[in-house]
């Protein structure tokens, strides 16, 4: 039974046409009717009903469609992973949040000296830990938050950074040098996807903290911020981003620190956990600056 087989099967279980699901898959439509038959002589079952305006799932199909499912979700997962381990021996592939875009030209560099091969690419915090966990990613570069959702991941502190408030320069709040937490009751505060709880934790949440509103990343949201409609929380080392956009930043009263460093897969070892190191070891310095 092939891989091909079985996603054949699949798609025409969701299109329920062959014509349809022969697009789908840049097959002919001839092809899909062979392989199908094929498969369901293999299996000594009937997959779908055939009739005169298309073709249903039998009740066998029913009962196989979500087993299949699970097995083409396997075979791209090994996919994934195999291509990871491949990757771990040559190119190292770094996700960063987009507010550290202005690191990655210092970053490139320094790998390159060192004689890593680094590609790096932007996501967001919940899409880059899917990507590491999946092998997509190598690692992410990212603040550190207490529980990681997916318990395949660790994390490798680098340095710490204070929170800061981000805001336009005409801003009423940038008058004063520290923003207190009693100044953001009822505030509009952005915060990018991923660290909603981690600040309600921290600020509270409306209607006695705060109006969180969670966003992909604070570069979404640059205009709104220019435009003083609203303010947003994130670490002083991003700071090379938001002085190019002519945005100013204010510490919080009382000082909030958090912690920036590496998600990665637990189960690294050898010479992969070694160029993790390395890798950590080459951030450090870049990151550890300020804040």
């Amino acid at each position: 039974m092939s891989v091909r087989a079985l996603r054949i099967f699949v798609v025409l279980a969701e299109e329920l046409h062959f014509g349809r699901a022969a697009k789908r898959l840049g097959l002919s439509q001839s092809t899909v009717s062979e392989q199908l038959r094929n498969l369901e002589n293999e299996l000594g079952v009937v997959l779908f009903e055939r009739h005169s305006r298309g073709v249903s799932l039998s009740d066998i199909g029913r009962t196989l469609l979500e087993p299949a499912e699970r097995l083409l979700d396997d075979q791209t997962h090994f996919v994934h992973l195999a291509r990871a381990a491949a990757r771990d021996g040559a190119t190292m592939t770094l996700g960063t949040l987009a507010g550290a875009l202005p690191l990655i030209t210092d970053l490139t560099a320094a790998a390159a000296a060192a004689g890593i091969s680094l590609t790096i690419r932007t996501v967001t915090w919940p899409e880059g830990l899917r990507a590491v966990a999946n092998g997509e990613l190598s690692a992410l570069l990212s603040v550190l938050i207490d529980g990681i959702p997916i318990p395949t991941l660790t994390s490798t502190p680098l340095a710490r950074s204070q929170v800061v408030v981000v805001m336009a320069q005409s801003h009423r709040l940038a008058c004063s040098e520290r923003v207190g937490r009693r100044d953001l009751i009822g505030r509009r505060v952005l915060v990018p996807a991923g660290f909603l709880g981690a600040a309600e934790r921290q600020l509270g949440s409306s209607p006695n903290g705060p109006e969180f509103e969670e966003i992909p990343s604070i570069p979404h949201a640059t205009g709104d911020i220019l435009g003083g409609g609203s303010v947003a929380l994130s670490l002083a080392w991003f700071h090379r981003w938001w002085q190019g956009y002519g945005l100013i930043e204010r510490e919080l009263d009382p000082p909030i620190v958090a912690s920036i460093g590496l998600t990665h897969r637990s189960s690294l070892s050898g010479e992969a956990a070694e160029r993790m190191e390395r890798l950590g070891r080459l951030i450090a310095p870049l990151i550890g600056g300020r804040g």
